[in-house]
């Protein structure tokens, strides 16, 4: 159906963003160890409570698509 096409893009979205976060997230963490920079911790853990929201929504989307489409 269209509406399960539609549900599918966003999770697509949602996942490649989740995905590129993640990555900002791991270059945040090694630019702190590296270089001993407070203000990339400070980034690292901000972007990774983004990742966290969106794994909680993402978790949310599919649940309620498998739920609708069983």
């Amino acid at each position: 159906s269209q509406a399960l096409g539609r549900t599918l893009d966003e999770l697509r979205v949602r996942v490649t963003r989740m995905t590129a976060r993640v990555q900002e997230v791991v270059e945040q963490a090694t630019e702190a160890v590296f270089h001993l920079d407070i203000a990339a911790a400070h980034r690292a853990v901000n972007t990774d409570e983004l990742v966290d929201i969106d794994e909680v929504e993402v978790e949310q989307i599919a649940i309620d698509t498998l739920a609708r489409y069983q």
